[in-house]
């Protein structure tokens, strides 16, 4: 198992924060990986894989211009898997085999 670090956290809770306040951005997945990430609780290696996997996802991270971030689909799912921290931190323990 895998503790979140205090970045991946942060970034989820922006994403639930969005979701509370009418976004319906994420899947029904996303939004379960989100709560998990915000909460702090260790992760799997199989979600670990799942967040790694997000990275694809990159290119719907930015906001175009005039947008508010939590009206973007796309911001709000990269920050509910934990963003460029949480993608890192994925790849890196994956990489290490390390808690």
């Amino acid at each position: 198992m895998y503790k979140p670090p205090q970045k991946v956290k942060q970034n989820a809770k922006i994403a639930l924060n969005c979701i509370s306040n009418g976004s319906d951005a994420m899947t029904r997945v996303g939004r379960q990986t989100a709560r998990l990430l915000a909460s702090g609780k260790p992760v799997s290696k199989s979600k670990l894989k799942q967040i790694s996997k997000f990275n694809r996802h990159r290119k719907n991270k930015t906001v175009p211009s005039g947008v508010k971030p939590c009206d973007d689909n796309g911001y709000v799912a990269w920050k509910g898997w934990g963003g460029d921290a949480g993608v890192r931190w994925a790849k890196s323990k994956l990489k290490n085999g390390r808690k």
